[in-house]
């Protein structure tokens, strides 16, 4: 005869074990790779912001827009003005520049205290 009902639950009750520590194992295997998954994309979406980020600034830097044609841009004058908004940039960018350069260049002054 074949085996009795007490073995056969037996042997249910084993292999239902045997199938929850596999499904535990698999669980555990997926979750680690979901984590995996998750650290790739994260870095994946930051290396694609920052590559956006440097073209975009390659970009801006190869336009070699002028103060004056930005100004231009921005504000519509008349032709008459036009000349003179340049003009009047040009001698601000100018005058800027040679004061943060006399600033910088200029030899420091030791500073002495008296008490």
């Amino acid at each position: 005869m074949g085996p009795s009902a007490a073995e056969i639950d037996q042997q249910i009750k084993e292999t239902r074990q045997q199938l929850d520590a596999n499904l535990g194992l698999l669980e555990a295997r997926a979750a680690r790779k979901a984590r995996q998954v998750a650290r790739i994309a994260g870095a994946v979406a930051v290396g694609v912001a920052a590559t956006a980020g440097i073209g975009f600034f390659i970009y801006r830097m190869r336009q070699h827009r002028t103060a004056s044609s930005r100004v231009s841009a921005a504000v519509r004058l008349p032709r008459a003005w036009e000349s003179i908004a340049r003009k009047a940039a040009t001698t601000v960018a100018v005058s800027v520049a040679g004061g943060l350069a006399s600033r910088l260049l200029a030899p420091r002054e030791a500073h002495t205290f008296t008490g």
